[in-house]
């Protein structure tokens, strides 16, 4: 049975990213249930009806096939997936480009490259600092 992506695209940005009934919520489930390839079919067709506007949308589906990349041990397309994801996703969301981070960044050790791992890696722990901090408030 091939999954379904009925519902999408969903009408709010927000919706997209904390909604579990989403085909990316589906495809995060797949990658933590250890099924890969149906989590790849997901974001193949996520990727298909989204159109080139849906950076967004476009990179968190690029952040989590990294995951799945370095979950298999294919560094080479973990970092390729990891630089497109950082290329796309918003700035502001801290807690997503965190997370970005940290997969090229585990991907950079399986490759033995030490010095952009630990690059990476800290820069992904200083802005997962910052996301818990949350936004600051200040004078205006």
């Amino acid at each position: 049975m091939r999954p379904s992506i009925a519902g999408w695209p969903p009408h709010r940005k927000s919706s997209f990213t904390h909604s579990r009934c989403s085909p990316f919520g589906a495809a995060e489930a797949r990658t933590l249930l250890g099924d890969f390839a149906n989590a790849e079919i997901l974001l193949d067709h996520l990727e298909q009806q989204g159109s080139p506007a849906d950076s967004v949308v476009l990179g968190y589906a690029a952040a989590l096939r990294t995951r799945v990349a370095v979950l298999r041990d294919d560094s080479a397309t973990a970092i390729e997936h990891g630089e497109r994801a950082l290329q796309l996703l918003p700035a502001e969301d801290t807690s997503a480009c965190a997370s970005a981070l940290v997969e090229p960044g585990s991907a950079r050790l399986l490759a033995g490259q030490l010095d952009k791992a630990d690059m990476l890696l800290h820069e992904g722990l200083t802005l997962a600092r910052q996301a818990m901090r949350g936004p600051k408030s200040g004078p205006r």
